[in-house]
């Protein structure tokens, strides 16, 4: 696959100091089957910071037992309910009580695709979202209808790419649709197995400029791109429309506090700007797919933001695969976690050649 590794080389280097106090850590890959995938991307991380790698089957029937060979479990999670249903379940096991270090972690899973929590705990921040109403008793649905303006935005918990979202405009259309959801058999939304039941999230509809912008947060880099929707949709997310070009500084700035608020090694917030130009939290994701290592433009060039606290960002030129970024982060915690825990005998301190997993 020469073409493949070298589209892979064409990112510099992430690489990590690691303490000699400190034994590596033994890492287990889990595939994912995105397109590019990204365990490619940690794979070259491990090789290129001499870890020890093999891939982990999480969804084999002996999981548990195969955990027992990693000390570091990293994976990029499927989006689809049925897939982190099961991740989440065995993350639990993992890290509570395996003691096992996952990336995903489940602080991370507790929000990735789930809309409720993320509305809910940017709102307790004091976040600017646009404003959302989640309701998950029909009585109060119907009376909260009632009361709203139109069109709304009607969401899934789960969905990705403009998937489970629609306009609903009118409040006879809001009901008619409440009723379907609340009863027996719920409402069918784009899940073949999973139907939309108990609940409703309805988002007010914001008019804007055809556009929403994406900022992709790790650590102190910044990176990101505009979405435009495509002709007659209201939905920018999905369309495959982007341009790569000059972020507006204040909202690089509220990412980087929403992912440092949140702990999140790796987070994207996706805003819109109202007509009166404010900027508002539409969602935000632990998990993109990432098929390029240049997700920030300015001026034609690749790079990535430094974010100083509130100091101006400065533009640094490059080309970095946000995967490997992210597990850097990931591994400093592991180290941090070491020290502080006074466990430096754990892990294994595999010689710089080793590298179980090709990287392509």
């Amino acid at each position: 696959m020469e073409d493949g590794i070298s589209a892979l080389d064409v990112a510099e280097k992430v690489l990590l100091t690691w303490p000699r106090e400190i034994a590596k850590p033994r890492v287990g890959l889990v595939r994912d089957w995105q397109r590019p995938p990204s365990w490619i991307k940690y794979g070259r991380f491990c090789q290129n910071n001499g870890l020890f790698h093999e891939f982990y089957e999480i969804h084999a029937y002996n999981w548990m037992e195969e955990a027992g060979r990693f000390d570091l479990i990293v994976g990029h999670p499927s989006g689809t309910p049925s897939r982190l249903d099961e991740l989440w379940r065995k993350t639990y096991i993992l890290e509570r009580l395996l003691g096992k270090q996952c990336y995903p972690a489940l602080d991370d899973l507790d929000m990735y695709e789930d809309k409720h929590m993320q509305f809910s705990v940017l709102r307790l921040l004091k976040f600017p979202v646009i404003p959302t109403w989640i309701s998950y008793d029909e009585r109060d649905a119907l009376r909260l209808a009632a009361t709203l303006k139109y069109p709304l935005v009607s969401k899934l918990i789960t969905g990705a790419g403009a998937m489970g979202v629609a306009m609903i405009k009118s409040s006879a259309e809001a009901e008619r649709f409440i009723r379907k959801v609340f009863s027996p058999h719920g409402c069918y939304r784009h899940w073949p197995y999973l139907r939309q039941k108990d609940y409703v999230l309805f988002q007010e509809f914001i008019p804007n400029d055809g556009y929403d912008v994406r900022v992709i947060c790790v650590g102190d880099l910044a990176f990101g791109y505009y979405r435009r929707a495509a002709s007659g949709d209201f939905r920018a997310s999905g369309s495959g429309i982007y341009e790569k070009r000059e972020l507006p500084e204040q909202v690089v700035h509220t990412a980087h506090r929403v992912a440092q608020a949140l702990n999140a090694p790796y987070l994207s917030v996706d805003f819109l700007r109202n007509t009166v130009g404010e900027y508002l939290i539409i969602e935000i994701a632990h998990f993109n797919q990432i098929d390029t290592p240049e997700q920030l433009h300015v001026d034609g060039v690749p790079g990535a933001y430094m974010v100083d606290g509130d100091k101006p960002v400065r533009f640094v030129p490059g080309r970095f695969w946000v995967q490997e970024l992210a597990l850097k982060r990931v591994c400093e915690r592991y180290i941090a976690r070491r020290q502080q825990d006074g466990t430096q005998n754990m892990g294994c301190d595999w010689p710089q050649s080793v590298g179980r997993v090709p990287a392509s």
